[in-house]
């Protein structure tokens, strides 16, 4: 085996309806409406789309090239099924963000805010690791 990885359709866990398109988000819409002249592309959502989306889960490769390949595949089944987005969250500086020049990527900030399940319990200002991939 040269890669694997697993996938989930998300919009089956979580219904995640577009209350508001930011203008970057609109001008990228235009800019995808003139490449599905030349290839197939999703559709950008619009106000009150629920979004269709497949997560990643666990990836494994002995080398990147075939995940990348493997990467190419998914995103053709997605587009042929109408799922417009394929996300993962990858920890910065992650081999796969430098192989998958091609797609479209959206680096975005992460912030987590954690509610503890045991009252009067508190973690001061430590530092605390949680793997992307656990999110």
């Amino acid at each position: 085996m040269l890669a694997c990885l697993g996938y989930c359709d998300w919009s089956r866990i979580m219904r995640i309806a577009l209350e508001a398109i930011r203008l970057k988000m609109k001008w990228f819409g235009v800019l995808l409406n003139g490449f599905r002249i030349f290839r197939p592309m999703p559709k950008g959502p619009k106000l009150g789309d629920t979004l269709k989306q497949w997560r990643l889960t666990p990836i494994a490769f002995k080398d990147s090239e075939y995940v990348v390949l493997l990467l190419r595949h998914l995103n053709n089944q997605a587009l042929f099924k109408d799922i417009a987005q394929i996300f993962s969250v990858f920890e910065r500086g992650n081999v796969l963000l430098r192989k998958t020049k091609g797609f479209i990527r959206i680096n975005k900030g992460m912030s987590l805010y954690v509610k503890p399940l045991q009252p009067d319990v508190s973690l001061g200002n430590r530092s605390v690791f949680i793997d992307g991939i656990d999110l």
